[in-house]
């Protein structure tokens, strides 16, 4: 199935044809944000699937230090390093180990092939300018909320394509053409889901638990074929 394919089972189920436009192109008028939102929620309530493994490529440019990328990322696993010399994986550290490594002004910071990573802070509170003298790091964005980002050091001598490598939620559906990993191999639960949270909006939680319990069971399944794949051979525990 497709959007528009979910979004006309969406609106037959609930009964909620006022969240389209009519029933000739079944044109968004509200049913959309109600199937986001239950991706959104099924998405945390299975955990790790396979699919949500990904990786995304990002240019650091010469005497760059950080980057940020806007792709529903959950968590990072690794960051790479590449360019025409070689590969090498950046080591990640905190954000205070960062700051004692280098515990420098960052125009005083010797520029190299960057070693090492850390999750940054993008928040913009205190909006210091970077440049400032005695300051490490400040690399924040006004709208934060939407973004996740990485600071390197040393600040790139050359350029350099970063790999970086999580899980990353299943893309935001936003044309009646789109698919993801719900709507192609379970869009029943994503169905299930936008129906709960559409009730849940005016009925409440107690009145749509029973609904909660179905998506819950039907996820545990899945969770159940991760499990059965990730033991496939395996026949001993490493001691």
């Amino acid at each position: 199935m497709n959007l528009l394919e979910v979004r006309k089972q969406f609106v037959k189920l609930s009964g909620r044809y006022d969240l389209v436009n009519n029933t000739d192109d079944w044109v968004d008028n509200g049913a959309n944000f109600f199937i986001q939102s239950g991706q959104n929620m099924i998405e945390k309530l299975v955990g790790e699937l396979p699919e949500s493994s990904g990786r995304i490529w990002k240019t650091i440019h010469v005497s760059e230090y950080y980057i940020s990328f806007k792709n529903r990322c959950r968590t990072l696993a690794q960051v790479w390093a590449n360019n025409a010399e070689g590969r090498t994986e950046l080591t990640k550290i905190s954000w205070d180990d960062m700051k004692d490594l280098y515990s420098s002004p960052l125009i005083e910071i010797s520029s190299g092939r960057p070693l090492y990573y850390c999750p940054a802070k993008l928040r913009e509170i205190d909006a210091t300018d970077k440049n400032a003298t005695g300051v490490f790091a400040n690399f924040s964005l006004t709208n934060s909320h939407a973004f996740r980002g990485i600071v390197v050091s040393p600040p790139a001598d050359a350029d350099y394509d970063l790999e970086v490598l999580g899980k990353f939620m299943q893309i935001v559906l936003t044309t009646d053409d789109q698919e993801n990993f719900w709507t192609i191999i379970y869009p029943e639960v994503l169905i299930q889901a936008a129906i709960y949270r559409n009730e849940l909006t005016y009925r409440g939680r107690d009145a749509v638990r029973k609904l909660l319990e179905s998506i819950i069971f039907d996820l545990s399944e899945i969770d159940k074929d991760l499990v059965e794949e990730t033991i496939q051979g395996i026949d001993q525990i490493k001691g």
